[in-house]
């Protein structure tokens, strides 16, 4: 008797929880569920003149990146890291690009840019991060 309670609930559990996940998948816009609305080709990466180029909507007029790190993740393998002390990409990510596969996801994060005509640094401030996905043309 012991033992099928224990099962009972055991299986009550296992379907609750099947059922809140699939129900929960299904939503966008949650906390917990990164969107990658943009694919992008490493021949787009490759010839960006400036990171300011792949973050949606920055002020490029009055604004200038000055750091930022760019994550890559490949299935598969470890999450390559590295950062930018200006708004260009580095020999360093420029090579990884050019090994990573296609669906490899990129992140462009802790953007940190100043004013243009900011000559002291005193006016910088943080962006919001970009993602992409790598496709294939």
């Amino acid at each position: 008797m012991k033992t099928k309670l224990v099962l009972a609930c055991f299986v009550c559990t296992v379907f609750a929880t099947s059922t809140f996940a699939q129900e929960n998948s299904s939503k966008t816009g949650t906390a917990n569920v990164k969107r990658f609305d943009y694919g992008i080709t490493r021949e787009k990466l490759l010839q960006t003149k400036t990171v300011e180029d792949l973050l949606d909507g920055f002020p490029i007029n009055e604004w200038e990146v000055i750091s930022y790190k760019l994550t890559i993740i490949t299935k598969g393998l470890d999450p390559a890291e590295f950062e930018s002390n200006n708004n260009q990409f580095t020999d360093a990510m420029k090579e990884k690009i050019k090994l990573i596969q296609a669906g490899s996801l990129i992140y462009i994060e802790y953007v940190k840019g100043k004013l243009k005509n900011s000559h002291d640094g005193s006016s910088t401030r943080s962006f919001p991060p970009a993602s992409y996905v790598l496709v294939e043309k």
